[in-house]
């Protein structure tokens, strides 16, 4: 019987695709590595004064803002990117609750919440009516 002839440079080929098959697996986990690595999922800090301030709800909310700051560990100083979310007032008066949110170049978005003093209208209705008798 004769044997099987093997074609020449078939070994050789296919120890090629191998290289080349294991060559592209290195290269897409080194990519998915990099990718990991410098992916920024870590959202700005916002911190406060150590002063109390008092919110008047006709106010803007600017008085708000004043001297918070927000920090990011990759773009740093984020400041500029604060806002106020929402002031919720309690029921019982004189506190609020301000939500404030800042955000990163990535879009990762820091929230933080402090409570305030609200100032109370000088005016109650029975001084608005009083004054209406008045004038």
């Amino acid at each position: 019987m004769k044997k099987p002839r093997k074609r020449p440079g078939h070994r050789r080929t296919s120890c090629l695709i191998c290289l080349l098959l294991l060559a592209g697996i290195c290269v897409l986990l080194f990519t998915l590595a990099i990718i990991r690595i410098t992916s920024d999922t870590t959202p700005p800090v916002i911190t406060f004064p150590s002063a109390k301030i008092t919110y008047t709800p006709d106010e803007d909310v600017s008085a708000l803002l004043a001297d918070v700051t927000a920090t990011d560990d990759r773009d740093g100083d984020v400041t500029e990117s604060i806002r106020v979310r929402s002031i919720s007032i309690s029921d019982e008066g004189g506190k609020a609750i301000v939500t404030y949110v800042a955000k990163d170049q990535a879009n990762n978005v820091g929230l933080e919440k402090r409570v305030v003093k609200v100032k109370a209208d000088k005016k109650t209705p029975k001084d608005a009516d009083s004054l209406e008798a008045e004038g």
